[in-house]
């Protein structure tokens, strides 16, 4: 859980992964210009639902993204490293 609140409710409310895309996409957006973000990783588990957010993900934000998608968590292939690295030079570019 990314906010700690006194009340659990109030800590789930927050928390915007279970609610749908265009209310994480408005939390995106907030938590990009606050933080001056210049690019997304967005992570998506294999064979999963949310793969369908990033199309509006894409739409919706006008920053590059990264999906990165595995079918657990656990350390990265060279591949995936590689791709990382390249979007981050390409960002600093």
């Amino acid at each position: 859980m990314p906010y700690l609140e006194n009340d659990i409710i109030d800590q789930y409310n927050k928390f915007t992964y279970p609610k749908d895309i265009f209310c994480r996409i408005k939390d995106i957006k907030q938590a990009i210009k606050e933080r001056k973000i210049d690019g997304l990783i967005a992570y998506t588990q294999s064979f999963c639902h949310r793969q369908l957010d990033l199309i509006s993900l894409k739409k919706h934000i006008d920053i590059p993204i990264l999906q990165i998608e595995a079918d657990q968590p656990g350390k990265i292939d060279s591949r995936t490293k590689l791709r990382i690295e390249s979007f981050i030079e390409m960002l600093w570019q």
